[in-house]
């Protein structure tokens, strides 16, 4: 018995011995602060959609539209989606200000890119 253990521990330094040696330079490795520093959940990413998303939301009720519903994070990975009720107000009035439209001619929808965000709203029929 003592034989084939003393035959495995000469088989596992053997193997171990064969392993390259990983050689990590000290100015490789982050430091604790760098890597506490680095978000891991609102990442610049996340954080600029929420900003963007934010800015728009806010300028759309300076125009007296009602955001319903927000999705800063879509899971389409495009830019993120406000849902609005125009609130009485024009549809031309903030068609203008957008970059882009479309509009599904059976249901009434309308898609604009605004302020860096996709708009969707129920258009009056």
């Amino acid at each position: 018995m003592e034989l084939a253990i003393v035959s495995q521990m000469e088989h596992s330094s053997a193997v171990v011995a064969q392993i390259p040696a990983v050689s990590r330079d000290k100015d490789d490795a982050p430091s604790i602060t760098e890597r506490h520093l680095q978000p891991s959940v609102f990442t610049a990413d996340v954080q600029r959609c929420l900003a963007e998303s934010n800015a728009a939301a806010r300028a759309l009720r300076d125009m007296h539209y009602r955001v319903i519903a927000e999705d800063p994070i879509p899971n389409d990975d495009g830019r993120p989606i406000l849902l609005l009720d125009l609130n009485g107000q024009s549809a031309e009035r903030l068609l203008n200000q957008c970059h882009a439209s479309t509009r599904l001619s059976e249901t009434g929808q309308v898609t604009a890119h605004f302020m860096n965000v996709r708009v969707i709203f129920q258009e009056k029929r």
